[in-house]
């Protein structure tokens, strides 16, 4: 569980799943739920996407709910994995 935005801070992330697109994010819980203004996947674009969060020391893995991919319309969930540097 993430206490606080600072604890998320040491990671360096920048929405969930960093490399897809750029908006906002919130906190909540262990989840976090990112607004994409713009987004590599476009049905992301304008939507909240939720991911839950698990911190073990020092590595950070966000976990999408499932979602369509854009290459072949089967479902699939994104698991992403961050190693923070000291």
């Amino acid at each position: 569980m993430i206490p606080d935005r600072k604890r998320l801070g040491g990671f360096g992330y920048d929405g969930a799943n960093g490399a897809f697109g750029s908006g906002t994010y919130k906190v909540e819980g262990n989840k976090i739920v990112t607004h994409y203004d713009t987004s590599w996947h476009q049905i992301w674009t304008g939507r909240d996407i939720s991911s839950q969060t698990e911190i073990k020391g020092k590595t950070l893995t966000l976990t999408t709910e499932p979602f369509k991919s854009p290459f072949d319309g089967k479902e699939v969930v994104s698991v992403t994995t961050w190693e923070r540097v000291e």
